[in-house]
């Protein structure tokens, strides 16, 4: 591809566009960039590029949810918040809900959490009561 000048894609003569263009500027510009006739102004007749706009929410650290089978991946958080959520969670300890039974899976040969395992493993073994499952919050908070 042959490098080329901004000016090289206008389809009229440079003489006749330069003219229009001052007119058409001119007339939408502020006052105060009206006078100053040296500076090019390129209006780009093709619609501009659609970007996803990401909302950067501030979040307080009671609003984090505690169930790990709840809660969000870590990596749907806004990059600039992860630190902070990745400490606020360490903060707030592995969720260890303690039940009396824990219910049972369904499968051939049923197996049930013990909550024994929390004292094996205090510092990331979690429990999500609402999917009954077990989570590593270590893994949580630093997968990609």
């Amino acid at each position: 591809m042959k490098n080329k000048r901004i000016d090289s894609f206008s389809k009229c003569d440079k003489r006749e566009s330069t003219r229009e263009d001052e007119n058409r500027t001119n007339s939408t510009l502020p006052d105060i960039l009206k006078h100053d006739t040296n500076v090019p102004i390129v209006q780009s007749e093709e619609p501009p590029f659609k970007v996803q706009k990401i909302i950067c929410e501030e979040f307080h650290i009671n609003s984090l949810e505690h169930d790990p089978g709840k809660r969000l991946q870590i990596w749907e958080y806004p990059m600039s918040q992860r630190d902070e959520i990745q400490r606020a969670y360490l903060k707030m300890r592995p969720y260890q809900m303690q039940l009396e039974n824990y219910p049972y899976s369904k499968e051939k040969h049923p197996r049930r959490f013990q909550s024994s395992w929390f004292k094996m493993f205090p510092s990331w073994l979690e429990y999500s009561p609402a999917n009954d499952e077990a989570y590593c919050l270590a893994c949580y908070l630093f997968s990609s």
